[in-house]
């Protein structure tokens, strides 16, 4: 799954870097300064971390689908552990141990909304 804010980003990107590469090339020509390389460097930088944050909020999105959903939940096996819950923002109550064996368990998912 992807989005089109990252497709959009990426080309971004991808442009930064060829810039940073062209001002390397101009600076080892002689033709431009320092100043100019760290600059391009430093969108290419900026281009990076922005699309990095952008996967990373996407991959939370589909994590906390999931657990929506009701991911994770196994007929048979171990069920979340207080430290993957706590991970996750999940409040699990005293009641029950809410697996489909044994329903009573209320979870809650704690997802803050996004800026």
């Amino acid at each position: 799954m992807t989005c089109r804010k990252s497709e959009a980003r990426s080309p971004a990107r991808d442009q930064a870097r060829i810039a940073a590469d062209y001002a390397r090339r101009l600076q080892s020509g002689g033709k431009v300064n320092q100043l100019v390389v760290l600059d391009a460097q430093r969108t290419l930088a900026s281009a990076e971390l922005s699309l990095a944050q952008l996967q990373a909020g996407i991959s939370d999105d589909q994590i906390a689908i999931f657990l929506a959903l009701g991911g994770g939940w196994q007929k048979s096996g171990p069920t979340i552990s207080t430290a993957a819950a706590k991970a996750f923002r999940i409040e699990v109550s005293s009641a029950g141990s809410g697996t489909p064996d044994q329903p009573g368990g209320i979870w809650k998912g704690d997802n803050p909304g996004r800026s």
